[in-house]
């Protein structure tokens, strides 16, 4: 999406919509055109970003519930 609106930027006349679906399907190409051992790498990072991401909110909206 960030790609998106910093395209309109140069292209105002474009909608953010049309550049993030661009993109989007660029970067799926791109993913799906790799290797299996590149994809299963990829796959693994970016599962390991959304655990920790989880695991980062469970620990601040514990915080904030006891007032830490």
């Amino acid at each position: 999406m960030a790609a998106g609106v910093y395209m309109t930027f140069w292209f105002p006349a474009r909608p953010v919509w049309l550049w993030f679906v661009g993109f989007r399907v660029r970067a799926l190409l791109y993913f799906n055109s790799r290797s299996v051992n590149n994809f299963g790498s990829i796959e693994y990072w970016f599962a390991l970003i959304k655990v920790i991401a989880i695991v980062v909110f469970i620990v601040l909206g514990l915080a904030t519930i006891l007032g830490i």
